[in-house]
């Protein structure tokens, strides 16, 4: 596990104790301002085709985490830094890291190609099911 708590993290354990806070009525109204505020997302846009037991940084959100995608809560900076911990991850273990094609959301942004990495690393970093 590691050191950094991600926003997700933050987020999900905040949102459940100030729910449980709130009446049915703040409720309500939470919900339809949450609504106002997320964007849909075309998960299939942040997905790259990847061997068995491998995901990219982005396509492990996409499918585990897709709150940190509608409420625009990801950063390029923030994402290099997760490949990094990944790669290093991966190289202190000896597992091998693969380069596979860039998601769509990456069109024109001079992207060809991203890593994968083992489902485990991303998930030790980004939390989630293995």
């Amino acid at each position: 596990m590691h050191d950094r708590t991600t926003a997700h993290q933050i987020t999900a354990a905040s949102l459940r104790q100030l729910w449980g806070m709130l009446g049915a009525e703040t409720q309500t109204q939470a919900v339809q301002k949450i609504r106002e505020l997320t964007r849909e997302i075309d998960i299939d846009a942040y997905v790259s085709p990847v061997p068995p037991g491998y995901d990219t940084v982005m396509g492990y959100l996409a499918k585990n985490h897709p709150e940190t995608l509608q409420f625009d809560m990801w950063d390029a900076e923030g994402t290099q830094r997760d490949g990094f911990w990944c790669k290093h991850q991966c190289t202190k273990r000896g597992l091998p890291v693969c380069k596979v094609p860039a998601p769509a959301v990456f069109d024109g942004e001079g992207f060809e190609l991203v890593n994968a990495y083992p489902v485990e690393i991303l998930s030790e970093r980004l939390g989630g099911p293995v």
